[in-house]
This record gives C-alpha cells, structure tokens and sequence, in this order.
C-alpha cells in the first residue's frame, strides 16, 4: 500500500520524460507508485531514468492518443491501494522535498486540490494558482500575464484525494487539450471543495512541451472551444446565458482582430469551428451539466469571488493595440 500515486502523461517521451523521472527518484519521501501513461506513443522497453530511489514500482501504459484528462483517467484506474492522486506533465522537475510536502498538505487537507509552488519556466511567472475570469477565458499561453487571482490549479502538477477525484468523475474527456484543468478546479470549486496551493512543494515546469507543435491558430481553436463547453456545463442558467453570450462576442471580436493583425483568415475559421462545435456537441454537454448541476452546493456568486472580474480578452486586445 502507497500514500502517494504520481501518474505522468507523455505523448513524446524523451529528455523531458527522463528528467522528470530522475527528480521523482530523488524524493525524501518514498511512499509512492509511478505510472506514466504513453499517450499515442510507444512505451520504451525500459525507463530512460536512472534506476536508483523509488522508481522500481512504475507502471507503464500505452493508450491511445485521446487527450490530458482521458490519459490521466486512464492512470487513475490503475491505482488500487493509493489515497492520494498527483499527475504530471513530462516537463516538469520536482524538488527532492515536493512529494512529501504535498503529501503533508493532502493529510492536513484531504477536502481540497493542491498545486505545487510552480516555477513556469516559458512564462517566467512563478505561479500558486492560476486566474480565470468570469467569462471563462483561462491560459497562460493566450492571455499571459492578463488576469488575476488563484481560480484553477495548474494541470502541470495537480495533487487531490483519490475520494476527490472519484467523486468529480474525473477529468472532462472530451476537451482533449486545454481547459481540463480548468473545468476540474470548477467542478471541485461547485462541490465545495478548496483550490490551494502547497506553499512548500516546489517543481518547475518547462511549458508548452505537448503543444510545440500545433500551430497558433488550432491553439485558439481548442482553448475557445473548451471554454464554451466549460461555462455550459459549469454556470447556472441565468448566468451562462449572459456569459457565453458576452464571451462568444469577445471571442468572435478577438478573432477579427487576430484575423486582420495576422492576415490571416484561420482565425475567423477557427472560431466559427468552435462554434460548430458546441452546437454540435451540445446534447452531450448538457447532459454533463446536468450532472454538474445536480452536484453542487456552492452557487455562481462565491464561485466567483475567486475569478478575475475584468475581461482577460480585452486585456490581451488592449496590448497588442496599444502594446501596454
């Protein structure tokens, strides 16, 4: 039996894989499992990691390439005897002393989330939390240095009860990519559990491994999409109704703007995609948000209280016109 389960998603496994195994063999604490999801690709024969410490109880899993949440889902099932939960990115480095803080942060509070004192190396931000505003915008990687406050916890490093974990019937699968972190911490935040930060656990982050390679637009793409889906699902109905409107318009207007700074008209097609999408989708998202919804005991106003009141959008809008 383990205190801790790491499960570690790669959908490139490589220098950043090796180097994130070698700071988990160097942890002071020692009870924990490591199982790390092959996510579209092949599970080398063995760990490119060095082979000292704690790392002779990994579990490796290939799985077809279906997104963060649906792999990290997939490596939760795998864990029979563990109480808590923390999945990783590849790109990330633990300190020696990041698992047992955590660890204690857990024990101390098994009814919140926790994130690492995270270090994003891409953004040069030093983060206890992420912001979100009302409008459901999100993301350092589009809205960099817009937005504040400590709304969802980072899906770099995410630590949690397994009890957690269960009873938020995991991550959204069908986000593939960006915004699950964002949902999680939402869903968690409407069920009345905490978003916190373990101050003394520190890990770095690299960033932006897994999405190199997609080009700008298709990120916009994804991060909008989700962010519709998300405010669906998560939002009472009063307030979804004006915030997706609100956001919709915001995100078409961003969408102009990027198509005509750029010239290029992949934004604008990126956005009516989006919004295909969710009319698409929408059955399945209702019947999400009516399970959301049924679940909750926190409302829309101390939710809230934790987002970021002033449009992340206009604020990326404002710097790029004005360059402030």
């Amino acid at each position: 039996m383990t205190g801790l389960a790491v499960v570690i998603v790669t959908s490139n496994p490589g220098v950043n894989l090796t180097k994130c195994l070698a700071s988990l063999a160097k942890q002071s604490f020692t009870e924990f499992e490591v199982t790390v999801i092959y996510s579209g690709c092949t599970a080398p024969d063995h760990l490119a990691s060095p082979t000292k410490g704690h790392l002779g109880q990994t579990r490796l899993i290939t799985a077809a390439n279906r997104g963060y949440g649906a792999a990290c889902n997939i490596g939760a099932r795998y864990v029979y005897s563990a109480t808590y939960l923390v999945f990783l990115n590849d790109d990330t480095e633990l300190h020696p002393d990041c698992l047992r803080s955590l660890y204690t942060s857990l024990t101390k509070d098994g009814n919140s989330i926790f994130q690492p004192l995270l270090f994003h190396e891409y953004a040069r931000r030093l983060m206890r939390g992420n912001p979100c505003d009302i409008y459901g915008a999100a993301g350092l990687g589009f809205y960099g240095n817009c937005g504040s406050g400590r709304f969802y916890v980072s899906g770099a490093s995410i630590a949690m009860s397994k009890k957690i974990f269960d009873s938020l019937r995991g991550f959204d699968e069908e986000l593939f990519l960006y915004h699950d972190d964002v949902d999680l911490s939402w869903r968690a935040r409407l069920m009345g559990y905490g978003i916190s930060c373990s101050e003394s656990a520190l890990c770095l982050h690299t960033g932006a491994s897994s999405s190199k390679t997609i080009p700008h637009e298709v990120k916009f793409y994804l991060t909008q999409r989700n962010r519709i889906r998300v405010m669906i699902k998560n939002y009472s109905t009063r307030r979804m109704l004006l915030r997706v409107t609100v956001a919709c318009t915001m995100i078409l207007a961003g969408a102009i703007f990027f198509t005509i700074s750029a010239r290029r008209i992949s934004y604008v097609t990126s956005t009516c995609r989006a919004f295909m999408w969710n009319l698409l989708e929408l059955k399945g998202t209702l019947m999400e948000r009516y399970r959301v919804q049924r679940s909750r005991i926190q409302d829309d106003a101390a939710v809230e209280r934790s987002m970021s009141k002033f449009s992340m959008d206009l604020c990326v809008l404002k710097k790029h016109i004005i360059g402030t």
